[in-house]
């Protein structure tokens, strides 16, 4: 996961084989799903039930190619 839509976009255009589609999350206030910053710049890995994560889906973009 990205921090920013800019740095989304540049890693979904470098990067073809992860999609057509960036999703904006809006994740709850709580313990649940768990956020680390890993790997490089602006990345976050995170963890959580798929189910809670799908309905924290707030809005879809098209990765412009």
């Amino acid at each position: 996961m990205w921090g920013t839509m800019p740095r989304a976009r540049l890693m979904a255009r470098k990067y073809p084989i992860l999609g057509a589609y960036i999703a904006r999350i809006e994740l709850p206030d709580g313990d649940e799903p768990l956020v680390e910053k890993t790997l490089g710049r602006e990345h976050y890995t995170v963890w959580g039930e798929p189910h809670a994560l799908l309905e924290s889906v707030a809005k879809l973009f098209t990765v412009p190619r």
